[in-house]
């Protein structure tokens, strides 16, 4: 069995923003909006990330978005981190992949860890994936049913969650579901740093916003969404 060890040279970061606007403070309407918001995100990541060793700032971002167009009152936002693995297809394979920043432990049984999708030497014909079990911190490789439901297959590897290390174990990967091969890692702050020998990047593929017309009160405070 080969071992890799993966340095996340680029640590991507996916971006879910809900944006409360008040209508009658703008010409513009929601669309508007969405895209004034996206491009004050990625001009924010072309200003401040990029380099080895940048630190991505949430409150910053979260301040930016805020002072986008001057009818958006609040938003709340979701910082997730993808860490992309290169597989070896067709030999079992040991994978530890250091993100360099703790990753959030949940106390329900929802995952901070999951992988792309793969199909696996075992399940040649089936999507095959990889999560964590946040109770114990084993990673566990599992397909899903034709009625959805999880089918967990075996346990592959474990996550130190302090240290921000994925350890996969004697993965035997024959294929990928769209080209690629990446973790989605929850972190346990927003603010991302990086070291000397990674950046950070705001994949604009993956942003998701969705702009909200305020119909209540003003009274919104920053919302930090795990």
């Amino acid at each position: 069995t080969a071992v890799e060890i993966v340095d996340a040279s680029m640590i991507r970061l996916k971006l879910t923003s809900t944006v409360y606007y008040k209508k009658n403070s703008t010409t513009y309407n929601r669309s508007d909006i969405e895209n004034v918001v996206r491009a004050t995100i990625m001009n924010f990541g072309e200003q401040n990330l990029g380099n080895f060793g940048d630190m991505f700032r949430f409150s910053k971002l979260s301040a930016e978005i805020d002072r986008a167009d001057k009818s958006i009152l609040n938003n709340s936002t979701r910082v997730e981190l993808i860490v992309d693995v290169t597989p070896t297809f067709g030999l079992e394979e040991t994978y530890t992949v250091n993100i360099s920043n703790p990753i959030y432990r949940s106390e329900s049984p929802m995952e901070s860890v999951i992988s792309s999708g793969f199909y696996h030497h075992s399940l040649p014909n089936r999507v095959c994936y990889i999560d964590d079990d946040p109770t114990t911190g084993i990673l566990r490789l599992f397909t899903k049913s034709d009625t959805n439901e999880k089918i967990v297959l075996k346990s592959v590897g474990t996550v130190d969650y302090q240290t921000g290390t994925i350890t996969v174990q004697d993965l035997n990967i024959i294929s990928l579901v769209d080209g690629e091969f990446y973790f989605r890692v929850k972190p346990l702050s927003n603010d991302v740093s990086s070291s000397r020998s990674q950046f950070i990047k705001i994949d604009e593929k993956l942003m998701d916003i969705d702009v909200v017309e305020n119909s209540g009160s003003d009274n919104f405070s920053h919302v930090a969404i795990q």
